[in-house]
């Protein structure tokens, strides 16, 4: 542990990162940003610079699970929401947190693209650690297990920083080739 006032959260449901966050609740806009326009470093750790790490990957799409997980937390920090929604699987249930009113052919990623901007809006991302990938059942799925630290804005998010566990699945697109993130099972700090 990190300090006194970081905890371990745990989610309700498969939703990832940012169902999590969302069911916590944020409110208004986050205090201090969490990225500078002048750091050419990556937000995801790597020590490389952000035009040929997660920059290449939001411009182009592709790269193997972890490197999308890494991807779609600089998306996060650098304000990118719809690189979230691009690299969501077609399946995912990300996509289909409809209203059952919603009649809209593209509701699903509508309401993702809104939920992600909401997040990037009161929440500052401070740091991802990957601590595994696996092999899931068959050669189209894979496991990426990590951590997030973050910094939550609004009156129920005064405690500091707080750290997201999570193993989130992802599976290959047949019509494109590509991998994308399907769903997220939160992790206890007991679990890593």
């Amino acid at each position: 542990m990190r300090g006194r006032s970081q905890s371990i959260v745990v989610a309700r449901g498969r939703r990832g990162m940012l169902g999590t966050i969302m069911d916590e609740g944020v409110e208004g806009a986050k205090a201090d940003a969490s990225s500078s326009s002048s750091s050419s470093s990556c937000p995801c750790g790597s020590s490389s610079p952000y035009v040929s790490c997660c920059g290449a990957l939001h411009e182009n799409g592709g790269g193997e699970p972890s490197a999308i997980v890494r991807a779609r937390f600089s998306a996060y920090v650098k304000n990118i929401p719809q690189y979230v929604v691009d690299s969501t699987h077609p399946e995912s249930g990300d996509l289909r947190r409809v209203d059952a009113t919603a009649e809209v052919p593209d509701a699903g990623r509508e309401r993702l693209l809104r939920d992600a901007k909401r997040t990037m809006s009161s929440v500052t991302f401070k740091s991802l650690r990957i601590r595994d990938v696996a092999d899931g059942a068959g050669e189209h799925e894979k496991f990426v297990t990590y951590e997030v630290a973050y910094k939550a804005s609004g009156k129920k998010n005064r405690g500091g920083a707080k750290t997201l566990a999570e193993r989130s699945r992802y599976r290959l697109v047949a019509e494109t080739g590509e991998w994308r993130f399907v769903d997220a099972t939160p992790l206890n700090s007991n679990e890593l």
